[in-house]
């Protein structure tokens, strides 16, 4: 699964990605959990 494809499902940047790909902390809350269940670890 790509960043993109990521992106693209989650409506989140791909610089959002990436930030919560590297840990930091600015990733809000929300988008954490859209990209988590995007990748099927969380429901």
């Amino acid at each position: 699964m790509t960043q993109d494809y990521v992106a693209l499902f989650t409506r989140a940047s791909k610089p959002t990605i990436i930030a919560f790909e590297q840990g930091k902390e600015t990733v809000t809350v929300k988008n954490a959990l859209k990209i988590l269940k995007a990748l099927g670890l969380a429901s």
